[in-house]
Formats: structure tokens, C-alpha cells, sequence
């Protein structure tokens, strides 16, 4: 298999800021975020389609990503946060999360193309790292 995610959940390759992660889930930004905040879900095991899960690890996705997006909207600006569940870019299921303010946020890219760098992702890690820390999932929900 040749799965870019499961290369980021065994080694991290292609590097990415992962901000945390357990047994079942690993949450990082994406190389090309759309804004502050934007973070994927993942679970480690891999499956290309949500509704091919098996209805307990979906449920535990979903679990995850209420913990991690109540977290988030802690730590960044926007008045809410949206989630879009994914498989289609990554043939990997994958949770989206993003601080919104408006209807359309979450598809109007704030970092434009090309201005995504490696300095900028390693400081949106470390922000979003620092605002993670001492996180417990089963605490925020």
C-alpha cells in the first residue's frame, strides 16, 4: 500500500507538523492548510471510506474530532469550528477541521497558494502544539 498518510503515522514522511496524537488517532496540519487552525483527524488504521468503518471506530473518529475541534476553539480565533470528513484527496479516511466565522470559510482559502512555507507550518505547529498540551480528549467533551 501506498498510502501518504500511513507514511506520516509510521514516520512522520513527508514531515508534518503533528500537533498530537494516542493509539488510534493522529492529528497534524496539513502541508497546505487554509488558514490558522486547520487541522486533520486521522485514525492510524487505515480506510479509504468513512462508511466502510466499522460503526465503533467511527464513532471513536467522531469522538476524537469533537474533542480536538472543542480544543481548537480555544486556541484559535473564529467563531466556530467546521468539519468535513474526507477520503477522496487521501484515499485515507481523514477529518478536516477548520476555524470559521462565516457560511464559505472553510472553502476560501486564507493562505494563499504558494505562500505556504516550511517556517510558516513549523509556527502554526508550534502554536497549535502549545495550545494542545496537556490535552485529554475524554476532558473536553
Amino acid at each position: 500500500m501506498n498510502c501518504v498518510f500511513c507514511s506520516i503515522i509510521g514516520e512522520n514522511s513527508p514531515h508534518h507538523e503533528i500537533i498530537w496524537q494516542d493509539d488510534g488517532h493522529i492529528v497534524f496540519v496539513p502541508n497546505e492548510p487554509n488558514r490558522l487552525g486547520h487541522i486533520l483527524v486521522v485514525p492510524k488504521k487505515h480506510i479509504s471510506y468513512a462508511f466502510d468503518m466499522p460503526p465503533e471506530e467511527y464513532a471513536a473518529l467522531q469522538v476524537m474530532s469533537r474533542a480536538v475541534a472543542v480544543r481548537l476553539k480555544k486556541v484559535t480565533p473564529g467563531e466556530r469550528i467546521a468539519l468535513i470528513i474526507d477520503g477522496m484527496s487521501v484515499p485515507h479516511v481523514h477529518v478536516h477541521l477548520m476555524p470559521v466565522d462565516m457560511s464559505g470559510d472553510f472553502c476560501v482559502p486564507r493562505v494563499k497558494e504558494g505562500e505556504t512555507t516550511d517556517a510558516l507550518l513549523a509556527s502554526m505547529g508550534e502554536t497549535l502544539r502549545a495550545g494542545f498540551a496537556g490535552f485529554v480528549p475524554e476532558q473536553e467533551v
